[in-house]
């Protein structure tokens, strides 16, 4: 079974293929793919297409930790978890490119790991 664990098919660089992109990933061997999700929607709906093939993620990426807002993006990623995002993600923390202050993406991932024991 070969499982794609990390595709970014809500991107907007597939929103006009993303069919045709999927279907060239069951034509290669692909039984299951995990979309990588932020905090909207995209990722959720591309997963609709195939549920049991495609699944989605929800979360805050460190790069975007710098926009985090608490009382938006955890409601936000909380809301997609109870309609079936598998996982929060990606989130963490990135030292090595640093496009958020290290403070910053402290306090976006300890909330997501926060939820995480929630829910």
């Amino acid at each position: 079974m070969l499982i794609d664990s990390h595709a970014h098919l809500g991107s907007e660089r597939f929103a006009a293929d993303v069919d045709a992109v999927i279907q060239r990933g069951w034509e290669a061997g692909l039984s299951r793919v995990i979309i990588i999700g932020e905090t909207t929607t995209v990722a959720r709906d591309v997963a609709r297409k195939a549920p049991g093939k495609l699944s989605f993620t929800a979360g805050v990426h460190p790069h975007e930790a710098a926009n985090f807002d608490f009382d938006r993006d955890i409601p936000a990623i909380r809301s997609l978890v109870a309609d079936g995002a598998v996982a929060i993600g990606e989130c963490g923390l990135d030292y090595f490119y640093d496009h958020s202050p290290r403070a910053q993406q402290m306090v976006a991932f300890q909330a997501q790991l926060n939820l995480c024991a929630e829910v």
